[in-house]
């Protein structure tokens, strides 16, 4: 179960980069805090990389499964005004990318639980 795997980490990720954002966010507005969120943003990219590549071949085999996550999207210049800069307004730009992220790879997990128990009673006849 790839996509499981890759999932949670990629959502433990983000849960790491939204605490620290909120860190962020609250005043603790030091360039380590923001290397360190975006650190995790980078991290839970790359597992929602690994985990698309599985859902595509998972949605390839099964035709009705339409099991989708969304990548963080963030302009280059949003993460370098929010590392350099620093600013309540990056910091909550942020923040708002990672709150919509982390919510479509639960959702995702979701969808591919509801997928395995609907396909369970296939594989115990």
């Amino acid at each position: 179960m790839k996509h499981f795997f890759y999932l949670r980490k990629a959502k433990k990720h983000l849960n790491r980069a939204n605490n620290w954002g909120l860190f962020d966010v609250l005043g603790g507005g030091e360039l380590i805090i923001s290397a360190i969120k975006h650190g995790s943003i980078s991290n839970a990219r790359r597992q929602l990389v690994l985990a698309k590549d599985v859902l595509i071949k998972l949605n390839e085999k099964l035709k009705d499964a339409n099991v989708e996550v969304l990548f963080i999207k963030m302009s280059s210049i949003l993460e370098v005004t929010d590392i350099f800069l620093d600013n309540i307004i990056s910091d909550i730009l942020v923040q708002t990318k990672i709150a919509d992220t982390k919510n479509s790879c639960k959702k995702a997990i979701h969808d591919v639980e509801a997928l395995r128990k609907d396909l369970e009673p296939f594989f115990r006849q």
